[in-house]
């Protein structure tokens, strides 16, 4: 068989056009940082390349080199066939898309069949048969790697299922520096752990040499998403400008490793949309600051229920209703620390999300870079991070600081039988979008409930009342 008098040629476009689509989604991410997302994309992406072939195409045809109406048709016809491919998983469900893109070579040989009168050769064969054999790939009910059947109830793997009693159960304890000047060799028991869970304990061992030798959880405790070994609470110390030693929590998953061994390995595909839409009737998304992560969470609970959430907006922050001489005149920084003294030495700090002026509404959130170290100094406020309370210990109150001015909870808005929803200034209603109980809102989502199964990082985009984003993630695992 005689080869094409351009055979290299052609070879070495084709390869060109191959590693080109491992890169398409870069323009792709450029397009949509400048505003064009979805469908308008990839149009655009389309449109760049003919606009800059154009002049080519113009030259060409006044040079009467002009190769014909066959090729600009046959460009028309694969660019638009990849358009609406493209759109079809924006359009459509992913799945049907993807039937119909491993399908392609037997449309192709049908209509080589009918169209071009050619019968085609092994070759064709082979094509068609790894064409099937990838779709049978993608949507065979049989997993890759094999999972023991009934997990949930199967007795044999009982004891790893249930290794964890309680969500945020601590197992172990790493030493990252054993640090120096710990006194004699000594085992010292009932060691807390702090952070923003409960009851977790630990054994710390000194060796000789006055450094940490080993860290055994003795008792795990239950809510950690982060935590510190507290050597200071049962007097183990070390002189001052000694090494001091470091330690890292590990934390499991969700009920611990291998309560789910199917959720913990992962999920097969996913489409999203969200729109971020400022709404008086429910105004969950705050405006004033920056989001940059964007994500996808399957079956998150409703606060302080085992129930789904079923909202269609839902604020995961905690949230505070101020009142006070110049509170409509205070102002709080985005991101900078508030604080309100709970109990004697005992401090609640946050970061500032957003407050509103208007309605009094302050939402914060609390990390854990403000109850860790970070650079060796001891937390401003301590290991433990305390929730802000509306009924605060004796000798303590409900001042809120780090505004302008210092504002108060106000503890007169809302019960537990009649939660605060609205509030009506100047005879106009204006709706909060949480619950508040004497000032004090919870997260309408329940922690660590839940499978974050996405998170996309993106640049910064700075909320503001006149505009909404629309949010379109195509998953492919």
């Amino acid at each position: 068989m005689q080869r094409h008098p351009h055979h290299f040629k052609i070879a070495l476009a084709l390869a060109f056009s191959a590693g080109a689509w491992g890169i398409y989604w870069l323009p792709q991410r450029t397009l949509e940082a400048g505003g064009l997302t979805g469908g308008w994309g990839t149009i655009a992406q389309m449109v760049i390349g003919v606009l800059l072939l154009l002049p080519i195409a113009l030259w060409r045809v006044y040079k009467k080199k002009g190769s014909g109406f066959e090729l600009p048709l046959t460009g028309l016809l694969v660019g638009g066939g990849f358009i609406c491919y493209a759109l079809s998983f924006l359009l459509t469900d992913v799945i049907r898309a993807l039937i119909l893109f491993y399908m392609t070579p037997i449309w192709t040989t049908i209509f080589e069949i009918l169209f071009l009168k050619r019968r085609p050769g092994w070759q064709r064969a082979v094509t068609l048969s790894l064409a099937l054999a990838g779709l049978w790939i993608v949507f065979s009910k049989d997993a890759i790697i094999p999972l023991p059947q009934n997990w949930s109830s199967n007795n044999e793997v009982a004891a790893v299922r249930n290794n964890a009693a309680t969500s945020g159960q601590l197992k172990i304890v790493t030493i990252t520096n054993r640090g120096v000047g710990y006194g004699t060799a000594a085992t010292y028991n009932n060691v807390p752990i702090k952070g923003d869970g409960s009851g977790g304990r630990c054994s710390v061992v000194v060796n000789a040499a006055g450094k940490i030798d080993s860290v055994e959880v003795t008792n795990g405790g239950s809510d950690y998403t982060f935590g510190s070994v507290g050597l200071s609470d049962v007097g183990l110390t070390n002189p001052s400008g000694s090494t001091d030693a470091n330690f890292n929590v590990i934390i499991p998953p969700q009920d611990g490793h291998g309560a789910d061994i199917y959720r913990e390995l992962g999920a097969n595909s996913g489409l999203i949309y969200s729109r971020l839409e400022n709404d008086e009737s429910n105004p969950d998304f705050i405006t004033g600051n920056q989001f940059s992560r964007v994500g996808l969470c399957r079956d998150p609970l409703a606060f302080g229920s085992d129930n789904k959430l079923t909202l269609s907006k839902a604020s995961a922050v905690y949230a505070l209703k101020l009142t006070g001489a110049g509170s409509t005149t205070t102002t709080f920084t985005a991101d900078s620390e508030v604080t309100q003294e709970i109990g004697i030495g005992s401090t609640a700090v946050g970061r500032v999300i957003n407050w509103n002026a208007t309605t009094g509404v302050l939402k914060y959130w609390q990390d854990r870079r403000l109850a860790i170290s970070t650079d060796g100094t001891a937390p401003t406020y301590g290991y433990e991070l305390f929730r802000f309370n509306a009924d605060p210990a004796t000798g303590a109150g409900t001042t809120v600081f780090g505004g302008t001015s210092n504002l108060n909870i106000d503890t007169n808005f809302g019960t537990s039988l009649s939660p605060g929803l609205s509030t009506s200034i100047n005879s106009r209603t204006y709706n909060l979008g949480m619950s508040f109980v004497k000032g004090v809102a919870n997260p309408e989502v329940e922690k660590y409930s839940g499978d974050i199964i996405y998170v996309d990082n993106r640049a910064a985009v700075t909320r503001s009342t006149q505009q909404k984003e629309d949010i379109k993630i195509v998953l492919e695992f």
